[in-house]
C-alpha cells in the first residue's frame, strides 16, 4: 500500500465518525478535559491545553501512526 493510501485508511474511520475534525477535537476537550481543571481563567484554560491536551493529542496520533505503519509490513 502506498503512504498515501496508508494515510487515508488510518483516519477514513474516524473522519466518519466525526463530519467535522475542529469540532470532535473541541467536544473531546470541552467534555473530557475542561471538567477536570480546577482552574477556569483563560490561564488556566491555556495551560491545561498546553500541558494536557496537546500532548495527549499527539500521543494518540503517534501510537495511530505506528500502528498504521506496522498493519502496512
Amino acid at each position: 500500500m502506498s503512504c498515501v493510501a496508508r494515510w487515508a485508511k488510518a483516519f477514513r474511520k474516524q473522519q466518519v465518525l466525526n463530519n467535522n475534525g475542529v469540532e470532535a477535537q473541541n467536544k473531546l476537550f470541552k467534555y473530557t478535559y475542561l471538567p477536570r481543571s480546577v482552574d477556569k481563567s483563560v490561564f488556566g484554560i491555556a495551560a491545561l491545553l498546553v500541558v494536557s491536551f496537546v500532548p495527549d493529542s499527539y500521543q494518540l496520533y503517534s501510537d495511530m501512526n505506528l500502528k498504521q505503519s506496522l498493519y502496512s509490513l
